[in-house]
């Protein structure tokens, strides 16, 4: 009896190494990916439930699984289910191939060879820009690649030729590209049969070369490079180098374990300590090396930060942004996010220079064609109460998506027609969110606020931002002194306008304008101190040619002294190391930036990404 128990512990460790995979995948999902990919993936996509949705899903190769992924993937709405099914499909695809070559013998001893294919799958999103290309169809593409190949081997070998050619048209209609996959296996697999079948072979080449150039010709209208490939690592416009590894690896794993199960040396009467060191060595190496190469930490930061302003979460916003220091990649939208989060806390002219500044581009995210940073502008301008240009950017946001309608931008939509009044615009998108499995609830929500808002004026729908009182204008991003101009011209008193054109003339450096801003606004905002950097920026006009600001402004005599002393320690400073002390000192102050601050040039942001 006890011997018998020793010769199970591979077949025990092997399925409770996949019980113990599946709990790393879900935690390490749910902590690494949870803004870049889960609630990302959520929001660049919109599934809807019409016919012409799906049609336009089957219209393609392999539309059957992206419509699939498609519908799976709304479910990453909520993290818990996203991090769910992600780990669930990367278990499957463990357990699918310990199940094939269990078939053949006993691979437990060498159980590893099948979890190296979703091991690496795991890692698949710390590629950049690449990862983003990678969706859940494509994990799905390879798990059914599997379980069809599964099904053949159950086949006897009476039907085996008939099953297996019609199992590859079923595979190629449903997962285009990833039918080769079950090719591939099924040509192993017929290789290592004694009684081989060169005829079958044949014709499993000519089908997989025919069928997809005869699918180009009358079915699809496509590139014949997408009719074989589509959704496989070679029809993507990046390649993803570690899905093509996982991808690849698949017939590689189920070749490597056919030879170690021909080898006339594997017994289970060996002892079964080693093979499982072994195993679970190799396997945990493998980890280690995924988690050590994680290189998304800031983007997981940003992206949170993004979520969190949309929810109207400053206190988090400012939390994330000044937790750590961020590294030229994502400095601009870091300093983006934080500046609105202190605009929206009304101490942005106070808190400004006690994080890192990168110049104006950090007060207006440039425009490109992205659908995210058309988001992130239009941010800006509806917590200003700008709906028409937020709206507008929602709008642009939704024809660049290079997915399909992004559901944060739709989301947009509605509350710029909330705030707008517009019933026509709301009606035609909260309708589309009504019929939605995973915004139902929200939509009735909206709905519910906006008809309380109709009929009661004093009413203020939670989380919807006051629009501001001026009218509609054009809206061009190069123009931003052009825009806030207009603004105060139309409404002299809207404070966060105020605040956040004198910060862009602050970064600028433009102090002719930030006086000229001043003298016509300042006292129209009621202010009951002057903040910070206004008076810091004051001094320095002050003490250069316009002594009667220090009167006029009110400016203290701490700030005199402080501004004063700088001066003095910076005529001291004789070498890098003590002019770097100065900087340290007087570091949270306008000074330091005037003088010292080199912003960020413009054609440096492109170059700039939250996926890099």
């Amino acid at each position: 009896m006890m011997k018998s128990n020793f010769s199970m512990l591979p077949r025990f460790s092997a399925w409770v190494t996949g019980l113990l995979f599946a709990g790393f995948s879900f935690s390490w999902i749910i902590t690494a990916y949870k803004y870049s990919i889960i609630k990302f993936i959520s929001e660049i996509q919109f599934f809807h439930t019409d016919f012409i949705y799906f049609k336009n899903y089957i219209s393609v190769p392999g539309g059957l699984l992206l419509y699939l992924s498609s519908f799976l993937s709304q479910f990453y709405h909520y993290p818990i289910i996203g991090s769910v099914i992600l780990s669930l499909i990367l278990v499957l695809i463990y357990g699918v191939s310990l199940c094939i070559l269990k078939h053949y013998g006993d691979i437990y001893r060498f159980f590893s060879v099948a979890l190296i294919v979703p091991v690496v799958l795991l890692f698949v999103y710390n590629t950049g820009n690449a990862g983003i290309d990678v969706r859940l169809a494509h994990f799905l593409g390879i798990l059914i690649g599997l379980l069809a190949f599964l099904v053949y081997i159950k086949i006897s070998d009476k039907f085996r030729y008939t099953c297996g050619i019609a199992l590859y048209f079923l595979m190629y209609f449903l997962t285009a590209g990833n039918a080769l996959i079950f090719t591939g296996l099924l040509l192993i697999d017929e290789l290592f049969k004694e009684k081989k079948s060169y005829l079958f072979l044949l014709l499993c080449l000519i089908a997989a070369a025919l069928t997809p150039y005869i699918a180009y010709l009358f079915i699809y209208v496509t590139t014949l490079k997408t009719a074989f490939l589509n959704v496989s690592p070679f029809d993507s416009v990046i390649t993803n180098n570690i899905y093509l590894v996982a991808w690849s690896a698949v017939p590689i794993a189920y070749l490597t374990g056919r030879l170690y199960l021909n080898r006339k040396s594997v017994s289970v009467k060996k002892n079964p300590y080693i093979p499982v060191i072994f195993n679970v060595v190799l396997i945990v190496c493998v980890s280690v090396w995924g988690v050590r190469n994680f290189k998304k930490k800031e983007i997981e930061a940003v992206l949170e930060m993004a979520y969190e302003v949309e929810q109207g979460n400053w206190d988090q916003v400012i939390k994330l942004g000044k937790s750590k220091k961020y590294s030229n990649a994502v400095a601009v939208p870091v300093a983006y996010f934080l500046n609105i989060a202190h605009l929206e806390k009304g101490d942005l002219v106070s808190e400004m220079f006690t994080y890192r500044q990168t110049g104006t581009y950090g007060l207006f995210d440039s425009w490109a064609l992205n659908h995210t940073t058309d988001l992130y502008i239009g941010e800006l301008y509806y917590r200003l109460g700008v709906p028409a240009i937020a709206e507008q950017c929602a709008f642009e946001a939704l024809v660049v998506s290079p997915y399909e309608h992004s559901s944060k931008a739709m989301r947009r939509i509605v509350q710029t027609g909330m705030q707008r009044k517009d019933t026509g615009s709301f009606e035609k998108y909260i309708r589309l969110f009504e019929k939605s499995p995973v915004f139902k609830t929200w939509a009735k929500e909206q709905r519910e606020h906006y008809e309380k808002s109709l009929t009661d004026s004093e009413y203020k729908i939670p989380g919807l931002p006051d629009v501001a009182e001026f009218h509609n204008f054009f809206f061009s991003s190069g123009m931003q002194e052009y825009n806030f101009l207009t603004m105060l011209h139309e409404n002299e008193r809207n404070k966060k306008a105020f605040e956040y054109f004198a910060a862009f003339l602050l970064l600028k450096k433009d102090m002719i304008k930030f006086l000229e801003l001043m003298d016509a606004y300042y006292d129209k905002m009621n202010y009951e101190k002057l903040p910070r950097a206004f008076e810091e920026a004051l001094i320095i006009l002050a003490l250069n040619n316009r002594p009667e600001l220090i009167r006029k402004y009110g400016i203290q005599e701490k700030t005199i002294a402080g501004f004063t002393s700088l001066n003095n320690d910076i005529q001291k400073a004789k070498t890098p190391r003590a002019v770097k002390y100065v900087t340290e000192k007087y570091k949270n102050t306008y000074w330091v930036y005037y003088r010292y601050v080199k912003p960020m040039m413009l054609e440096n942001i492109p170059n700039m990404s939250v996926y890099q």
